[in-house]
């Protein structure tokens, strides 16, 4: 699976593998596309060689992100940013 994300000034493509490491290549506008790392906090306690599917449940078991910081900040009461005003302001 691909994700393309383009900005003004760059753009952002990712590739997803179903075994092995994702890869993530940037470009600013009008330079080549160069292949980044995906930052090591972002992977932490994932086994890299396993399926994207265990990849992920790792990172949502292991990690603070994406619908468990939301499902979290519901528990304990508090805001999370973004919030729903931010994605709206975003549309």
């Amino acid at each position: 699976m691909r994700i393309a994300l383009h900005r003004t000034a760059r753009s952002i493509l990712t590739g997803l593998q179903l075994k092995g490491a994702d890869t993530i290549r940037m470009a600013k506008k009008g330079e080549s596309f160069q292949t980044v790392e995906i930052p090591a906090e972002y992977m932490d306690g994932v086994d890299r060689t396993q399926s994207f599917a265990s990849q992920q449940r790792a990172n949502f078991t292991h990690q603070r992100i994406g619908c468990s910081q939301f499902v979290d900040a519901i528990l304990e009461n508090r805001p999370v940013a973004p919030n729903f005003y931010d994605g709206w302001k975003a549309q």
